[in-house]
């Protein structure tokens, strides 16, 4: 802590820290005024793949990664990107099946606490998001 009770680090504020109106608080505010969070993991699941497909065509072994193109990326599902192009299959999230919304939720907490510039957690749900695929593949 710094002065008189003052964190280093300031949660999101305007935009970034609103809700859809009507989700209870589930949904951040987006682009498609979507408000229930099925349909949102919904359409983030068909972006990561649309993603994916767009990015197995340019990236290869001799990629080279810049800040532009990191940044580029990181809007369109960084982690799965770097994890095919190292030829690791694409991580298993946990986000189906038993526990899914346990991961789900900390994912959330994780990308929050990433706003905030501690990154700790979610470099931890990647590592194991990647090591538990590697043992499903045996």
């Amino acid at each position: 802590m710094g002065e008189a009770g003052f964190s280093r680090y300031q949660p999101p504020a305007g935009v970034e820290a609103e809700t859809e109106p009507g989700s209870h608080g589930r949904v951040l505010r987006n682009r498609l005024g979507i408000r229930r969070k099925r349909e949102m993991d919904a359409a983030e699941y068909e972006a990561l793949l649309r993603a994916q497909e767009a990015y197995l065509q340019r990236i290869s072994a001799d990629t080279r990664f810049t800040a532009s193109l990191l940044r580029e990326m990181h809007r369109e599902w960084l982690a799965d990107l770097m994890a095919l192009q190292a030829d690791y299959s694409v991580p298993d999230y946990g986000f189906a099946g038993r526990g899914s919304k346990g991961q789900q939720e900390r994912y959330l907490e994780a990308v929050k606490q990433g706003y905030l510039q501690d990154y700790d957690d979610l470099v931890d749900f990647f590592r194991e998001a990647i090591e538990r695929r590697l043992r499903a593949l045996g």
